[in-house]
């Protein structure tokens, strides 16, 4: 199903995912079928398979709030409103939030020209002991400072992220 997810088989991956084939669908199954619904653009049908999986009670990971998260970043305008919802769901559900999610909250957050809520998810992803921002997070919060033209700031979180030993690269330029 992995392989047919990737090269964008929605149709075979809903089959194979169908009662006819898959008696019981775990959390790979559902997740996958979201991953293909993402793939194709199709947000009605993978936010219905996560209420899918969460009635099957099928326990969501760190895929799932990836795919859900990264969808609603994807969307123009970003839905912010849904993307703080999945985020209570999954915390709810047992669901750590790592490194790759706060960086993709962070992201929609710039995207929606909410910078000031990007900061404070980069604030509170600084206060959890096992992350560490990154490059991709912080260049991130600079260029949403840079877009809204606050050069000062966006300088300060570059110094910032120099202090605390995260290395640039050209990417970053």
């Amino acid at each position: 199903m992995g392989i047919c997810a990737k090269k964008g088989a929605t149709e075979l991956v809903e089959e194979l995912a169908s009662d006819r084939w898959s008696e019981v669908k775990d959390t790979v199954t559902y997740n996958t079928l979201m991953a293909c619904y993402m793939k194709a653009k199709r947000q009605h049908e993978c936010f219905s398979v996560f209420e899918e999986m969460r009635h099957a009670k099928a326990p969501p990971d760190k895929f799932t709030a990836g795919i859900l998260l990264d969808f609603c970043v994807q969307t123009h305008p970003v839905d912010i409103q849904r993307m703080m919802s999945i985020l209570d769901v999954l915390q709810a559900e047992g669901v750590t939030v790592n490194h790759v999610h706060y960086t993709t909250l962070i992201k929609g957050f710039v995207q929606a020209g909410l910078v000031q809520h990007a900061v404070l998810m980069l604030e509170q992803m600084r206060n959890q002991p096992t992350l560490r921002p990154d490059l991709v997070t912080y260049s991130t919060v600079v260029k949403g400072f840079a877009e809204l033209g606050d050069v000062d700031t966006a300088l300060g979180w570059l110094n910032k992220l120099t202090q605390e030993g995260v290395m640039l690269d050209s990417t970053f330029f």
